[in-house]
């Protein structure tokens, strides 16, 4: 095969498995499902400014970029529940651009198709890719600033400064963990450019500078949560869970298998140094990132407080991806084809968990559908599981949807729909009986994983 024909073939293949990925991630963005903390990123978009937003994020754990952004999009393109989850796709387009041409570049041809599979073939990607929160953003920051600062490394121009800059910087601003990964990013890239610390440092001085602001918020934030925070303690169990939930713990020894994976791809690297020093050395710290991430928050959650959890491991996806893209790009094309092959069935199963997840294990559709056709416009949605609140307000008017302990039930409505998780406060009879109120039980009906009675409340 000529090389101009062999040009055309990889071209194909890598457009067809672009199309083909992206068209099942869409595919579960049709529905009306979000959980906690989905819930929580819409409200904060629907009720503040930019400004605001920024002001929001200082009393939470997450820099603001994110929002910021997604409040740009929503105001662009509407919003919608398909476009709040469409967002999060965004990142992972910029992931095939990326592969397309500067891990094409620095590569190969083949490295540039292989990652393309082994993202997808990762299963928490794909549960992030779809949700309305930052991960897939942080994943590809820091993808795009590993891939940069190889350009640094190998090519040394502006452009390459540039473009790390505005990555490590877009990272910072999105992830804790996400900026920490490029604290190694830069690190490795010092012990590699010792000689020429001028090529490596200025950049980094920009980046420090740029993201100095931030630093005293991030000190209160963390400050304000030791011994205070939500988090578990880290046991054995939740270490090994980490490996888990990254590779997908929901697929039968899927953690297994992509474990094996990564350690014989990290023995494949260690035995090519020497005929290929600086591509064996680049995967091999390609992967060494998400385990120095993973090291670093056991540590902090160990001594000062619990402070990591599996998901802070999505946005260094995209380099597990690329170590693993690197290591078998220059192996014999038989091996690749049934690497490809793994990843697509990886991908399938994970695909199928997802969609599960999306449209068939929660009852939220059926329940909107319900209150679409029922509730009338003096009708009110009274709720007793306090903290599912702003949840239940992301659905319904935020103005007809109230808590049972601020209840006036001497206020003028038709019908009260009560949504009981069965937990206090309790809607007693006495109270019923006070108001001349009657309930009638509907069903059990749920949003999301949150289930609970609906019953009708009329008057006598």
């Amino acid at each position: 095969m000529n090389l101009e024909k062999a040009q055309k073939v990889y071209k194909s293949i890598f457009v067809i498995s672009c199309i083909i990925f992206l068209g099942c991630y869409i595919s579960l963005i049709f529905n009306e499902n979000v959980w906690t903390d989905e819930a929580y990123t819409i409200r904060l978009i629907r009720k503040n400014t930019l400004t605001q937003i920024i002001a929001a994020t200082a009393d939470d754990v997450h820099p603001p970029l994110y929002y910021l952004m997604l409040k740009v999009f929503i105001s662009i393109f509407g919003d919608s529940m398909i476009t709040y989850k469409l967002f999060s796709i965004v990142p992972l387009i910029l992931c095939y651009i990326l592969a397309g041409t500067r891990i094409k570049r620095y590569w190969g041809n083949n490295t540039a198709i292989l990652f393309i599979f082994f993202i997808n073939a990762i299963p928490s990607l794909l549960e992030y890719v779809v949700q309305i929160r930052m991960y897939s953003w942080a994943m590809f920051w820091v993808t795009w600033a590993a891939v940069s600062a190889f350009g640094v490394y190998k090519e040394r121009r502006i452009s390459d400064h540039i473009q790390l800059i505005i990555a490590a910087l877009g990272a910072c601003y999105t992830h804790n963990y996400a900026m920490l990964s490029c604290v190694c990013i830069y690190a490795f890239l010092a012990i590699f450019m010792i000689k020429s610390p001028r090529q490596w440092s200025i950049s980094g001085i920009v980046v420090a500078l740029f993201y100095s602001p931030w630093l005293f918020i991030l000190y209160q934030q963390t400050t304000n949560r030791i011994g205070n925070y939500w988090i578990e303690p880290v046991t054995v169990r939740t270490v090994i869970s980490y490996v888990e939930y990254l590779f997908g713990s929901d697929i039968p020894y899927s953690p297994w298998m992509l474990g094996i994976l990564c350690l014989m791809t990290l023995i494949q690297c260690l035995k090519s140094i020497n005929m290929d020093r600086v591509k064996a050395l680049s995967a091999i710290c390609m992967f060494t990132v998400p385990v120095v991430i993973a090291l670093i928050g056991i540590i902090v959650s160990i001594v000062v407080t619990p402070f990591f959890i599996a998901r802070y491991l999505v946005p260094c996806v995209g380099l597990l991806a690329l170590f693993l893209a690197i290591g078998y790009g220059g192996q014999k094309t038989d091996l690749k084809i049934l690497l490809i092959l793994f990843c697509c069935v990886m991908f399938v199963s994970a695909y199928k968990i997802n969609y599960t997840k999306e449209y068939g294990s929660t009852r939220t559709q059926e329940l909107l559908d319900y209150m679409n056709e029922n509730m009338g416009e003096n009708d009110y949605i009274l709720y007793n599981y306090e903290i599912y609140g702003f949840i239940y307000q992301i659905y319904f008017d935020e103005e007809r949807t109230i808590f049972l302990g601020n209840m006036d039930f001497s206020q003028d409505f038709d019908t009260l729909w009560f949504f009981d998780s069965c937990v206090t406060p309790w809607l007693d009879s006495q109270t019923l009986e006070n108001y001349q109120l009657q309930k009638e039980f509907i069903g059990r009906m749920g949003i999301e994983q949150n289930e609970f009675s609906l019953y009708r409340i009329t008057h006598k």
